[in-house]
């Protein structure tokens, strides 16, 4: 199936339903609330806005709930699942790598006291079927073996990777301990339209690279640039959360949820010169603490389990995201 081809096979599940989305007006959480909104759902969005935007959510602000406030926030998130009563909760509220190293307690505030807030209050509340939980490859720290499956050793090498496994052994721990329902999905460089190009706070390396290209800058590419990465469209993510919350059979596990492509940063560079018409000088910088050499998912179990398949090739996803950002920037 083509990029944007529309099919919801399979998700008349949303139709009404009752949602919970933590970090909603951020990158991922809004292309997802707009998926949901598609859908049929009544989606509340709670968002801190320290990352995300309401510009994000633009095209739905009027069919939503949207309120501003932290998922750390234990007596609020504690009403808001009392109020609204979700059957579905999406939670993707986190801070990003850079960031997590910066500022360590913050990260593990959002991502584990955050998440405690929302099993708490679906073990006092049974209205919440399952919670879908952005999790990421950052688990498995530096690879030892290839590929990774899910059962691959998990040494994290940043906060945000410790934080991230805390958070998932939370999630097994509340099964066994009050049979709260859970899907981790472990995510590999996602990236689209919406995403952060800020250098500063660790945005993406795509956003950062294309909107260096479009400025005529060189690009700057960390240690030796032959790390290697599985670049994800945001599309494909969207529809991992929806698939993992109406297959029951794949509740309470973990998933890799990536692209079946492999490139590293060098020729991630050279691919988007060739996208976008735009040909710069390379400069090389220092490794970036926390960085990983080699990125190699298994995404077996996702497939066989989930039914997920990834749709956008790299190539395809580029083009999608340089018709964004020069629409974002056309006077």
């Amino acid at each position: 199936m083509k990029t944007g081809e529309n099919s919801n096979h399979g998700f008349e599940r949303f139709e009404d339903a009752r949602i919970l989305v933590t970090g909603g007006a951020g990158f991922v959480g809004s292309h997802l609330t707009e998926k949901l909104v598609q859908l049929g759902a009544r989606v509340l969005v709670l968002d801190d806005m320290s990352s995300g935007i309401h510009e994000n959510l633009t095209t739905v602000k009027d069919q939503i709930t949207l309120q501003v406030g932290s998922v750390s926030d234990s007596v609020l998130v504690d009403s808001l699942m009392k109020k609204h009563e979700p059957e579905f909760v999406f939670h993707l509220a986190a801070q990003n790598l850079v960031l997590s190293i910066r500022n360590p307690r913050q990260d593990a505030t959002v991502t584990i006291f955050g998440l405690l807030n929302l099993l708490e209050a679906m073990r006092r509340n049974d209205s919440t079927e399952v919670l879908i939980h952005s999790s990421t490859g950052s688990v498995y720290g530096e690879p030892l073996d290839f590929p990774q499956t899910e059962s691959h050793a998990r040494m994290p090498s940043s906060p945000y990777g410790v934080s991230k496994l805390a958070a998932e052994e939370y999630l097994r721990i509340w099964k066994d301990l009050y049979s709260v329902d859970y899907v981790a999905l472990r995510y590999y460089n996602v990236y689209g339209p919406r995403q952060s190009s800020n250098e500063a706070t660790g945005g993406g390396v795509i956003p950062v690279f294309a909107n260096r290209l479009l400025a005529d800058q060189p690009l700057r590419v960390e240690w030796t640039g032959k790390q290697q990465r599985c670049f994800t469209y945001v599309s494909d993510v969207v529809r991992s959360n929806l698939l993992a919350a109406t297959k029951r059979e794949c509740w309470c596990d973990f998933y890799n949820i990536a692209t079946d492509e492999k490139t590293d940063i060098l020729s991630l560079a050279n691919l988007m010169m060739e996208v976008s018409g735009v040909h710069t000088e390379i400069e090389f910088a220092p490794k970036r603490p926390g960085d990983i050499r080699q990125f190699e998912p298994s995404i077996e179990l996702a497939k066989q389990k989930m039914n997920y398949t990834p749709r956008t090739k790299l190539r395809e996803g580029l083009r999608i995201y340089f018709e964004w950002l020069k629409s974002t920037k056309a006077p």
